[in-house]
């Protein structure tokens, strides 16, 4: 069953500033364009997804796909046309992700072009599909590109620690 946790303005500024000191924007970089499916009434989803966009400004796209079979195939739509810049998902939507960039160098253009950071939460994300999603990153752009996860509880508002540099493994 759902649990009701109480976040508090303060715990959503706490964790607005944490993120602003772990992700630094570069001043030259595209505008900040998110593409979100993960329902707002989450922590997860409310706090690392919606608060960016009204802590440093940018774009928000609300994206009606799902990482699940059936509903991923408009997120893939979605991502053709919408070049993210952070982009977050569960690691079985990285899954279908990487499946389907693996078969579509212009969806894989299209995601990686403007991309300073993936972020991921929910699982572990297995070595491989790091590994397979890093590949893609190279191949595309020559780079590799941040894996960003956290720790943390629904009572912290959610993250209290996290992982924010390149790693050569998840996590």
């Amino acid at each position: 069953m759902p649990k009701a946790v109480i976040n508090t303005q303060a715990m959503m500024c706490a964790n607005a500033a944490m993120m602003m000191q772990c992700r630094p924007r570069d001043p030259d970089a595209p505008e900040a364009t998110y593409l979100d499916w993960m329902p707002w009434n989450h922590t997860w989803a409310a706090m690392r997804l919606f608060n960016p966009v009204l802590t440093e400004g940018g774009t928000l796209y609300i994206d009606d796909g799902r990482p699940v079979p059936g509903m991923i195939d408009e997120t893939l739509r979605n991502l053709h046309e919408i070049s993210p810049t952070y982009y977050a998902n569960v690691p079985a939507g990285y899954a279908a992700l990487a499946a389907a960039m693996e078969q579509d160098d212009a969806l894989c253009r299209s995601f990686f072009k403007n991309l300073g950071l993936m972020a991921y939460g929910g699982a572990r994300l297995p070595d491989d599909l790091y590994d397979r999603m890093q590949a893609l990153a190279v191949r595309t752009t020559g780079e590799r590109i941040v894996f960003y996860t956290g720790w943390g509880s629904t009572e912290t508002a959610p993250t209290s620690t996290a992982t924010y540099w390149d790693t050569s493994v998840s996590g």
